[in-house]
């Protein structure tokens, strides 16, 4: 498994950390607290296909691994992704 369950007594949330590979989703994924968060922004989304035919390489800790998205998570991703470079 990729990613394990978050501690809920810790108030904690799970992250993706996008890499810039000017291409691909490459990201991490990270607990964090809600006590302390960093800096993020949010994405929910239900618009589109619910085919799962694109990929996210991701790894959590020492596990690497894939993560099957929707082609439009994927757009959004890269979009949020552009605009954190850019500002």
């Amino acid at each position: 498994m990729l990613y394990h369950p978050l501690e809920l007594s810790e108030n904690q949330i799970r992250l993706l950390i996008l890499r810039d590979t000017g291409g691909d989703l490459i990201g991490e994924l990270v607990h964090v607290s809600l006590d302390k968060p960093p800096a993020y922004s949010a994405l929910s989304y239900t618009w589109g296909s619910n085919i799962k035919d694109r990929y996210i390489q991701c790894s959590f800790g020492n596990e690497q691994g894939i993560i099957a998205s929707t082609a439009g998570l994927e757009t959004a991703l890269k979009v949020l992704h552009l605009e954190h470079k850019i500002n």
